[in-house]
């Protein structure tokens, strides 16, 4: 049965343990550990994995450094634009009114430029930014390929 549920997960889509019942929690918790291991999912939260395609079970899944030093915004889910001055002129129609922090990182990660990267993963964590980035290209935007390059996806 999990299994089954598993090998029908849509593939770089964002999941949590919601997906299984109550009363199999526990069960799905430990399933997902060991597809962890074996590589057909990728753990990336507490609670929030992702499927990975066959073909790249084997490849090396990359070590997720979740040390933000923005926590205030990952708390409120929100964040007034001109915060960082390397992303401002990004914002530059609204510099002082505070936007959800997930439009904030798909709107830098939109640019598709690798150097942005390690600033927004410092800034907020890796999960958060590969999470941001799997929903939006789960929603029909355009996979950008030096994004998921430089975060391993």
């Amino acid at each position: 049965m999990f299994k089954d549920k598993i090998a029908k997960l849509r593939c770089y889509k964002v999941y949590g343990y919601e997906i299984f019942s109550d009363s199999d929690k526990h069960k799905a918790q430990s399933l997902i550990s060991r597809a962890s291991r074996a590589g057909l999912i990728v753990k990336f939260g507490k609670g929030k994995f992702y499927k990975r395609r066959k073909s790249e079970a084997k490849l090396p899944v990359r070590e997720f450094n979740n040390n933000p030093s923005n926590k205030s915004a990952l708390r409120y889910d929100s964040i007034v634009p001109n915060r960082y001055r390397i992303f401002k002129h990004l914002f530059w129609s609204n510099r002082n009114v505070a936007i959800s922090l997930d439009n904030y990182i798909m709107r830098v990660l939109s640019e598709d430029l690798p150097s942005y990267i390690p600033y927004l993963s410092l800034f907020f964590g890796d999960r958060k930014v590969i999470e941001v980035y799997l929903n939006s290209r789960n929603n029909g935007k355009n996979r950008l390929p030096l994004v998921e390059r430089y975060l391993k996806i």
